[in-house]
Parts: structure tokens; sequence; C-alpha cells
């Protein structure tokens, strides 16, 4: 089975980097036909200035959604939250759209916090990826 792919903030910023690994990686979702995500907040986190940011742009025409964070959302990723210090509403946002889209591969640069609060789902179809 195909696995969704969802990006975090640090492979957006990865992306704005030009990083080889994640280029990869979305050619193979593509060549896989698997879905590409960004939770919309990741955009919000990473998006500054007023540059245009072209690799981000480019990525984004790559994009299938950007899954916003919607009320029922927030009380699913606030109720994980409440159980770990550490992890940011949008690093619980990655992991509520990983989880909603299983099984997925959620790719990152820094993956502790997303670790973290993967601890606390049971057998949770999800992979991370460390850019």
């Amino acid at each position: 089975m195909t696995r969704t792919i969802v990006l975090d903030s640090g492979a957006v910023i990865a992306a704005e980097n030009s990083d080889s690994s994640l280029t990869r990686l979305i050619e193979a979702a593509r060549t896989r036909r698997a879905l590409v995500l960004i939770p919309s907040g990741v955009i919000a986190e990473t998006w500054r200035g007023a540059s245009p940011h072209p690799n981000i742009s480019r990525l984004m025409k790559t994009v299938d959604a950007f899954p916003p964070l919607d009320f029922d959302a927030a009380k699913r990723i606030g109720t994980r939250l409440g159980q770990v210090s550490g992890p940011s509403v949008i690093d619980g946002s990655v992991v509520d759209v990983a989880l909603r889209n299983t099984p997925s591969l959620i790719a990152t640069s820094d993956p502790d916090d997303l670790r973290e609060l993967l601890k606390h789902v049971p057998k949770a179809d999800i992979e991370i990826y460390v850019l």
C-alpha cells in the first residue's frame, strides 16, 4: 500500500534550501501516485517576509492538499498535546494529518517531538523520514 507523505516545517524549509533528499522523496511519491500533504499551519510557520519563496512555491504546486486546522482537529491535537510536554500545535497538526491518512510517512528534519506524540498513539501506521 502506498504511504501518504506529510511534510512538516523542516521539510518545507528543506525545499526552500533545495534539499536533494526531499526532492527524491517527492519524486518517488509522484511515481507511486502517493498523496503529498502539508498541514496549513506548517505554511504559516515557514512562510516569512515578503519574499516570493520560489522553491516553496514550486513545492506547493506538487502538493495535493493543505489540510486545515479546524475545530475538530484542534480538539484532537489539544488532547494529544496534553499528554506530552514540548511538541507544538504545528507538530500536533502534522501528526493529526498523518493519523487521518494512514499509512503515512512524515518527512521532517526534527523527529523528536513527532516521535514523542506518536508514543501515545498505539499501533499507528506512520513512519518518520528524517531529512
